[in-house]
Formats: C-alpha cells, sequence, structure tokens
C-alpha cells in the first residue's frame, strides 16, 4: 500500500476551491441564460458577466472594459499576438512595424507563433536569457527599435519559476514605441499583477491556475493598444472574442480571484518555506540532484531538478507509482521525450534537461509531509536505479 497520495502539480492545473464550484452550480441552476439575450434570462446572465468583468478589472486595477474572458491562458497569448499583429496589419493605428521580440523562454503557446509570422513576412527574434532563465534589460534595450512592434516576455517561468523584472522591461519597450505583452499565467497566484504599476499594455492569465475552473482566462488590453481579433468580429466582449461566454466559468473565475486576493501573501510565503525544506530534504537523500530552479527571484511555490543519467519522463511514471503526481515540464509537452526548450535556453546540456522533474506546491499540500515525500522520492529512484 503506497499510502496517501500526494499532488505535486500545481503549476499544471489547480483544484477549483469550493467556494468557485459553489458559484458555478448556483449560476448554472439559477443564471444560466444567454447573456446577449434582450430579455429577462439574458439580463440575470449578462448582470453575472459584468460583475466578474468588474470584479477581475479592480484586482489588475484597470477598467473593466478592458478585460476580455477567453477559454485560457493559450487562447490569451495567441489573442495578444495575433489581434497586434493583424491590427498592424491591415493598417489599424498607422503604424509599419513589422517586428515581434520574445524571449527564448517563453511558453509554447508563444513561440511556436513564431514560424507562422516569418511565413506571414514578420522579423521574429527571441532574447537570449542568462543561466537563471531571466532576460537582462540591458538585452531588451540593446535589440529593441522602431521596427519593433511587441515584446512578450512572460513572467514566472512556467518550468523553473524565474521571475522577470517585468516593469523595468515594459518601460523599455514602451520607450521604444514597442506594445508590451506579458503571460503572467504563473505569475498570478503569487504576485500582485496590478496593470497600472506593471506598464504593460496585455497581459494574459489564467483561471485554473488560481484555484478557478479549466477553461477559463483573461486577457487585459489596454485602453488604446490597437487590436483586431483573428477569427473574425462578433458581438460578444465588445467584438473582440466571437462566441457566447461561459457565464458560469467566468463567474467561477471571479470567485476565484476574491479568495485569492484574501490569502495570496500568507499562502506564497508558506509555500516558500516548504518548498526550501523539500529542497534540503531531497538534496539530504540525494546528493546527485541538480537544482534548475534559482535561489532568488523566483516563484515560491516551483522547484525544479534534474536527475543526470535519468529519463524526465520515465521518472514521472516511477514517483507516480510511488504516490508522487509531479510532471518532467510544462503539461502540454509531456510525453514528447524531448528536453525542455527552457532548459537548453537557459545553458544546461541535452542529457541532464532531459532528466528534469518539476514539483509545484499549492494550498492542499502540507508541510508535515516533507519528509514522506523526499522519503518516497528517494525511494524511487533507487528502485530505477537498481
Amino acid at each position: 500500500m503506497v499510502g496517501p497520495v500526494y499532488y505535486l502539480d500545481y503549476a499544471a492545473t489547480t483544484p477549483p476551491a469550493p467556494a468557485v464550484t459553489g458559484k458555478m452550480i448556483q449560476v448554472l441552476e439559477s443564471q444560466w441564460g444567454n447573456p446577449s439575450s434582450l430579455h429577462g434570462r439574458g439580463a440575470l446572465a449578462r448582470e453575472v458577466l459584468e460583475e466578474a468583468r468588474e470584479e477581475v478589472a479592480a484586482w489588475l486595477a484597470c477598467r473593466p472594459r478592458e478585460i476580455v474572458f477567453t477559454s485560457g491562458g493559450t487562447e490569451a497569448n495567441h489573442l495578444a499576438v495575433w489581434g497586434t499583429v493583424l491590427a498592424a496589419r491591415e493598417g489599424i493605428g498607422g503604424t509599419d512595424r513589422r517586428e515581434i521580440l520574445l524571449s527564448a523562454v517563453e511558453h509554447s503557446s508563444l513561440s511556436e507563433c513564431a514560424d507562422r509570422l516569418r511565413r506571414m513576412g514578420w522579423t521574429v527574434r527571441f532574447l537570449p536569457v542568462d543561466a537563471e532563465g531571466r532576460v537582462s534589460p540591458d538585452v531588451l534595450r540593446r535589440e529593441v527599435s522602431g521596427r519593433t512592434l511587441l515584446v512578450s516576455i512572460q513572467w514566472v517561468n512556467h518550468e523553473v519559476g524565474t521571475v522577470q523584472p517585468v516593469r523595468e522591461l515594459a518601460h523599455i519597450a514602451r520607450e521604444a514605441g514597442a506594445l508590451f505583452h506579458t503571460d503572467a499565467v504563473q505569475a498570478a497566484s503569487a504576485f500582485d499583477v496590478d496593470v497600472s504599476r506593471t506598464g504593460v499594455d496585455l497581459m494574459s492569465l489564467s483561471g485554473h491556475k488560481i484555484y478557478g475552473p479549466q477553461g477559463t482566462g483573461v486577457l487585459y488590453i489596454r485602453s488604446g493598444v490597437s487590436f483586431r481579433y483573428p477569427f473574425g468580429s462578433g458581438r460578444q466582449e465588445r467584438g473582440r472574442r466571437p462566441g457566447t461566454e461561459n457565464v458560469a466559468g467566468i463567474a467561477g473565475l471571479a470567485e476565484a480571484v476574491r479568495e485569492l486576493k484574501g490569502v495570496r501573501d500568507r499562502v506564497s510565503a508558506q509555500l516558500e518555506r516548504t518548498r526550501e525544506r523539500l529542497w534540503r530534504a531531497l538534496a539530504g537523500r540525494l546528493p546527485q540532484l541538480v537544482r534548475f530552479t534559482p535561489r532568488t527571484g523566483i516563484h515560491p511555490a516551483i522547484l525544479s531538478v534534474g536527475v543526470p543519467g535519468e529519463d524526465g519522463d520515465g521518472l514521472v511514471v516511477a514517483l507516480n507509482r510511488a504516490g508522487l503526481q509531479v510532471s518532467s515540464g510544462a503539461a502540454c509537452r509531456a510525453g514528447e521525450g524531448r528536453p525542455s526548450p527552457v532548459l537548453l535556453a537557459m545553458g544546461i546540456s541535452e542529457d541532464l534537461a532531459k532528466s528534469m522533474i518539476r514539483i509545484s506546491l499549492g494550498k492542499g499540500f502540507s508541510e508535515e509531509a516533507v519528509e514522506d515525500v523526499a522519503e518516497r522520492f528517494a525511494a524511487a529512484l533507487r528502485k530505477v536505479g537498481a
């Protein structure tokens, strides 16, 4: 008998909070109308939708009309890129800029846009990162120019937890006349994502990373940003995203935001202590472990390690048998058997990068479980190496 199963993959998805599922059930049962309908049932749903928009806008310190609800972070990222690119191509805003700058450690939903953009005649360049996965402001200052339309740099890396100096990077981009987008999907659970302080033009967020429902997300678009929805217009979301809104999911997202604001700092401090205690417990049992997550300037709940000579995907399976649910990197590329592009960009060798295990903690994990987790982790590795 393995004993309790420990979920250690909160960076992939978080369980919806009880208040979130309760709110969604309430909306599904009593406020299930189409918010675009003009009758009373539609008005009830529209009220839920706009209350949620106001809640999210207050969280981000922006105007409600600057919030676009999406199906998640991936769609929000795509919208940010293609909405600004197509607006420029159609002459909206009067710009002739045709260059996109991305960091070398972006989520695949952004990095994989590069080939299509290049086929359309755009220049796409990837900004290098240092050994901790961070973009230097000096690098951006050197590379951004009057040709650059958009700079996109994620706030927190989804695999190693590195935090970027978003405020400074956004300032540099905007000084050069470029738009600045940040993928804040991993940042939102632990940091203040107030757009008035960061100065970003566009920001992507996801509900299921903050104990909200899967299939919900947000794109913040600063008023005045030239934008064209890539798949045609519609009546919904002020013409920026056609299709009937997921009212129950959006209500759940707003409920998750309400809960997050009250506990974020306390939970983050606790998770940071637990992560470091877990690292010490693991390193004490397994001195061969390599820590990929930097020591400072990181998300409080992410710990990525390497096991020299082992395969990350195989280790995930072995650890799962031991009751430890971890990942070998981003969930969207699970099982591919390829080394992490993030680690390669950080200068990690291909063989070592293939051995990555990402442990990510959340509210459901108790600090008291650290020693049990470390012991099972070590035992599973001994079996693999036997």
